[in-house]
């Protein structure tokens, strides 16, 4: 299954009706959250990528993915 881009996200929210067991509050709910997961999964990924072997460098990164992770 392909990841959901911020595009999908969008489009899901202009149209609301991809469950209609779910109240629209609900569905509001569950792309938000969505969309926070995405933006920590971005902010991890840049995190991990200027990872070098610097150890102070490795070391604030690590700091950095536990401010994303534990905000």
């Amino acid at each position: 299954m392909d990841r959901l881009t911020a595009g999908d996200i969008a489009g899901y929210r202009r149209s609301l009706a991809m469950s209609p067991a779910l109240t629209r509050g609900e569905t509001e709910r569950l792309l938000k959250e969505l969309e926070m997961l995405m933006i920590e999964r971005q902010r991890t990924a840049a995190t991990l990528a200027r990872l070098v072997s610097s150890f102070a460098e490795v070391r604030a990164s690590l700091n950095e993915l536990h401010g994303t992770i534990r905000p």
